[in-house]
């Protein structure tokens, strides 16, 4: 988390299993509480990202860098550098890759300018593709 709250970073080490059946039945419980606060569409369309994402996922022992974000004033003053460090520095302490999927083309300059690179095009549907970066 940032100092005031103005943007946090979500990570796991690489010895985090993900896309197991611990992790499937987490996201089955977040599908029903999108159903019951959004409807039974945007669940479907949370499975299918879902999905979508975890089929792309590497098989590499990697550490992830899960969710970052920042508030919009917080942008462009370093932040997000900071809250990016302790992972790069576990990765590279550990010897580990580096994975994490943009949502936005706006952020892949700021993502290799930390030393990530295009790893691979995630389709969602017809007009929009995320982007698996690695480091």
């Amino acid at each position: 988390m940032a100092e005031a709250e103005q943007g946090a970073c979500i990570w796991y080490p690489a010895s985090v299993t993900i896309f197991d059946s611990t992790f499937e039945a987490m996201l089955n419980e977040v599908s029903v509480i999108i159903s019951h606060f959004a409807g039974l569409e945007a669940a479907r369309r949370f499975e299918h990202l879902i999905q979508k994402i975890g089929a792309a996922e590497p098989t590499n022992p990697h550490c992830e860098v899960f969710f970052i974000g920042l508030q919009k004033e917080a942008r462009g003053k370093g932040i997000g550098g900071s809250l990016l460090k302790p992972v790069l520095n576990y990765a590279d302490t550990n010897k580990v890759g580096c994975y994490l999927v943009s949502s936005s083309s706006r952020n892949i300059s700021f993502y290799e300018r930390h030393g990530f690179k295009k790893y691979c095009s995630i389709q969602i549907n017809d007009s929009y593709s995320m982007t698996g970066m690695w480091r």
